[in-house]
Formats: C-alpha cells, structure tokens, sequence
C-alpha cells in the first residue's frame, strides 16, 4: 500500500464493504416464497395441530436439536 500512495485506500476499502454489504443485503424473491408456500403447506396439512403457534412450534424444535 506504501508503493501506491496515490491511491485512495480508504474509498476502496469503503467501496469493496459497501459492495459486499449490499450483496449481503439482497433478498432471494424466488427463494423466499418457495419458502413461505412450503410453510403453508405444512401449516394446512394438520401436523402441527393442538393450537400451538408458529413460534410455539420453532421454539420446540429448536429445543429438541439441543
């Protein structure tokens, strides 16, 4: 970095984290609402009944991996 003094390391510094930032940032569109029809699918199926909620179920699994 010494050899290039004229470059200006903190703009390319900041560019290169904004980039990766923004990327990081991007929702799948696609993806996220395979995800929320796979979820209805389970939630109509009946499989999860008793009243619980959503958060209720996540809660128990996550409890179980444990």
């Amino acid at each position: 970095m010494m050899l290039h003094d004229e470059i200006d390391w903190d703009a390319v510094i900041h560019n290169s984290i904004s980039r990766q930032l923004d990327e990081l940032e991007q929702i799948d569109v696609a993806r996220a609402q395979r995800a929320a029809e796979s979820a209805d699918r389970i939630r109509k199926s009946g499989i999860f009944a008793g009243g619980k909620t959503s958060e209720e179920i996540i809660r128990e699994w996550r409890d179980k991996r444990r």
